[in-house]
């Protein structure tokens, strides 16, 4: 059977330059950005620190003047949010349901019942 002249030759690749690479996610490009350094005067003196810091300063300087959004901000970044309850009996509608929440194989009850270093 002869060869066509589409096909390709013995030890070539049918695609010499590869997958094309993924572009930048928005997260990426937003890092980038925000490692650039930039010229500005902090305290009277000229200073190029990262647009990073200058983000943070002006958050701090902003919770620290009274503004409540910022301090929030500054607060969540900081400590963290706060931990939120969910309701599971809202959840259970079904003794199956269970089985959706808690995966079979997965023992649940008090921790006082058992002892882990046992």
């Amino acid at each position: 059977m002869a060869r066509a002249s589409t096909s390709y030759k013995p030890g070539q690749s049918g695609n010499p330059k590869g997958r094309p690479k993924k572009g930048e996610t928005f997260r990426e490009v937003l890092e980038k950005i925000l490692e650039e350094r930039q010229s500005v005067e902090i305290s009277g003196k000229a200073r190029r620190p990262t647009k990073k810091e200058i983000l943070a300063r002006v958050l701090v300087e902003q919770a620290l003047g009274g503004n409540p959004a910022f301090m929030k901000q500054l607060l969540d970044r900081l400590v963290g949010l706060p931990l939120q309850q969910i309701d599971l009996d809202a959840m259970l509608q079904t003794p199956q349901d269970i089985n959706i929440i808690i995966p079979s194989g997965v023992s649940v009850g008090d921790s006082d019942d058992e002892d882990p270093q046992a």
